[in-house]
């Protein structure tokens, strides 16, 4: 079953997430993010995952951090049951919500 469209979205997660975490290493430096979080600057990947899979719907398939005008973000991707991937951007100081994107699902 190879073919079926529910493997395919699995399969697709999956190289999503290798894509991903191999994508997070050349866009930012590991060392400067480090001492951001020992310096109390951005919470911890693991901490926030945490957040976001308490609150919303989905798998993450994908994370990123990134320095925008000298703000972290994390970006996240999910994949829901329905299939349909969306994107979430949290402060990554805070752990607010800052965008979103597709049809986020929050859990009751």
């Amino acid at each position: 079953m190879l073919g079926s469209p529910r493997l395919r979205i699995l399969l697709s997660a999956g190289l999503l997430t290798v894509v991903g975490m191999a994508g997070a290493s050349a866009r930012f430096d590991r060392e400067e993010a480090r001492r951001a979080i020992e310096a109390g600057q951005i919470q911890p990947l693991a901490e926030v995952m945490t957040f976001v899979e308490r609150r919303f719907v989905g798998t993450v398939v994908y994370t990123d951090l990134k320095q925008d005008d000298g703000r972290w973000l994390y970006y996240f991707k999910l994949l829901p049951s329905s299939g349909l991937i969306y994107k979430l951007t949290i402060d990554a100081a805070t752990g607010a919500v800052i965008n979103s994107y597709g049809p986020v699902q929050e859990r009751r």
